[in-house]
């Protein structure tokens, strides 16, 4: 009669596996790395007043369509260090780029992006790299134009 005393060749086997997932990445396991939001210190903190008046009010599907067009305009992974010239830097930090977002229908959301160089440094002018994004509802891009 055989027991299951095969069992630790088993987890031998499985154990093997777990070196070679290291160099996979998390990303392998849908995981990835989250830089949480710098906090100031206490002393640089603020009083929030009562009621804010003003600004700009986005729904949250609002937010949600800018999102998507966030990710796909400039991914999470490109930041203004990794660039070599001032006007990809420029690019890269969304302190330069002015963005709009138009509610079209219940279900359908333009989001514009225009970068905006002159605030970044004297003289930098870009032609092009305003881009216009379709977005539906459902969070997925319907058309991508200039």
């Amino acid at each position: 009669m055989r027991c299951c005393h095969d069992g630790g060749a088993s987890l031998r086997r499985a154990l093997a596996w777990v070196p070679l997932l290291g160099l996979c990445g998390c990303s392998a396991l849908g995981i990835y790395r989250f830089d949480k939001p710098e906090r100031a210190p206490a002393n640089e903190s603020v009083t929030i007043p009562s009621q804010i008046e003003g600004g700009v009010a986005l729904t949250g599907p609002m937010m949600a369509a800018l999102k998507v067009a966030m990710d796909d305009f400039r991914p999470p992974w490109v930041t203004a260090e990794k660039q070599e010239h001032l006007e990809e830097k420029c690019l890269a930090d969304w302190r330069y780029i002015d963005a709009r977002v138009v509610q079209a229908n219940d279900d359908l959301f333009y989001v514009t992006f225009s970068p905006n160089l002159s605030a970044c440094g004297p003289g930098l002018v870009l032609l092009d790299g305003g881009v216009v994004y379709a977005i539906d509802g459902k969070g997925r891009i319907l058309a991508e134009g200039e």
